[in-house]
């Protein structure tokens, strides 16, 4: 039988059949009590493409839990070697140890983004009902200095390592893949982005769902007032203005909320929110999943 993960009302299957993507044995992982899957999904068997994905169960009750997909940008650049195991991953790679083990991420997300063309092809074929998939809304960041240097150092010597490859069903752990943070060929090449997603957060914010925006207001490569620039531009009526968010008794950043859509700042964060403030990002995200505004009392 296939493993099937659940996301909504929509069935994710994997490429394994029984239960095999589950990992058990990867090298340097601390002691967890969730189950956690990882391996090829097909997705186009004619032209033998397949996708890598590293699915964690939440700590509890996770067949009462929404599906949260994390997908880093670049382009090209990998979901697994940022988003798993330097940001918001239950494992974040050791930079004690040069990238030879894991340690405990105790703001993991999966104690409980989607990309807007993502998010807006989900909802063009949810009129097809046998691939309904419940989406409810988007998290995006605006999402370097701050934290440690190496990190991607780290990351590549731990992933290209045979035991960590074969423990993820990455490889047979002798045929072994080159496993880079960034493919600059895609990065390079890269010519299908859009000119604007606003058009798309339109299309999304009229079909209901929820869209949450945020920065880091010391990220210096997608700065704050630039994010709030194009934002202005669908021109959204103001349901709550600009006020501070709070977490564990302090000013964890500024919010606005607008009709469908909130834009929010972390204070003191640069590019890789998470990186800067996990357990802010934590408080943040809950606020998101329990469909609540980001905290704004003490």
């Amino acid at each position: 039988s296939h493993r099937h993960y659940y996301g909504g009302g929509r069935k994710l299957r994997s490429s394994s059949d029984n239960g095999t993507d589950l990992v058990t044995n990867l090298p340097g992982q601390p002691h967890v009590d969730f189950q956690h899957y990882a391996g090829y999904v097909t997705v186009n068997e004619t032209n033998g493409r397949a996708l890598f994905y590293w699915f964690y169960e939440a700590i509890t009750k996770p067949e009462e839990k929404p599906l949260v997909l994390w997908l880093n940008g670049g382009p090209g650049c990998s979901s697994v070697g940022y988003g798993a195991t330097q940001e918001i991953g239950p494992f974040l790679v050791d930079n004690n140890n040069d990238g030879q083990g894991l340690k405990f991420n105790n703001f993991s997300w999966n104690k409980g983004k989607y990309v807007p063309e993502l998010a807006e092809l989900i909802h063009d074929r949810n009129k097809d009902p046998s691939l309904y998939i419940d989406l409810k809304g988007i998290l995006m960041p605006r999402m370097m200095g701050g934290y440690d240097p190496c990190l991607d150092d780290y990351a590549t010597a731990f992933y290209n390592r045979p035991d960590v490859q074969k423990a993820l069903h990455a490889s047979d752990g002798h045929n072994l893949k080159n496993w880079t943070i960034c493919n600059n060929k895609i990065f390079n090449d890269w010519a299908d982005s859009k000119p604007s997603v606003i058009p798309i957060y339109k299309k999304l914010i009229s079909a209901g769902l929820r869209i949450w925006v945020y920065s880091g207001d010391t990220d210096g490569r997608v700065p704050v007032l630039s994010t709030r620039y194009s934002l202005s531009t669908l021109a959204l009526p103001v349901t709550k203005p600009w006020r501070p968010w709070y977490h564990e008794n302090e000013v964890s950043g500024w919010y606005e909320e607008y009709q469908g859509l909130t834009f929010a700042t972390f204070r003191g964060a640069g590019h890789a929110v998470p990186c800067f403030k996990p357990s802010n990002s934590l408080a943040f995200f809950t606020s998101f999943l329990h469909g609540e505004s980001p905290p704004s009392t003490k």
